[in-house]
């Protein structure tokens, strides 16, 4: 009988997925928050969820503003358009650094491209 990971594919994904950075920051904050009630592990999940990191925050957003829109004055075609791109896509997830919030994420979206086999 074939599992859920039984795709060699999503085997691999999975195991890329449980050693990356932000796996090792949800083991460190999970253990750290262990001897929790239930209720605490739920408020501290809760205020991890709602967590935004610096990057996406108004001093740093208003920085990435400006700089993308002194790049599309610029007279150069589809420039502009290239800045907020890499913006959007690099930049942020560059730094926006490594946090437990991150794994949570990246496992549910990978849980929900799960296909039985």
């Amino acid at each position: 009988m074939r599992g859920w990971l039984s795709d060699e594919q999503q085997m691999a994904e999975f195991l890329k997925l449980t050693h990356s950075a932000d796996a090792q920051q949800f083991r460190v904050w999970f253990h750290s928050n262990a001897n929790l009630s239930e209720r605490e592990i739920l408020k501290a999940y809760v205020d991890l969820l709602c967590q935004v990191p610096s990057v996406d925050r108004a001093p740093a957003k208003a920085l990435r503003f400006a700089i993308t829109t002194a790049v599309d004055a610029l007279p150069v075609p589809f420039l502009g358009a290239a800045a907020s791109f890499i913006d959007d896509f690099v930049v942020s997830k560059l730094l926006s650094g490594r946090s437990p919030k991150f794994f949570v994420e990246t496992l549910r979206s990978f849980a929900g491209r799960l296909k039985p086999h």
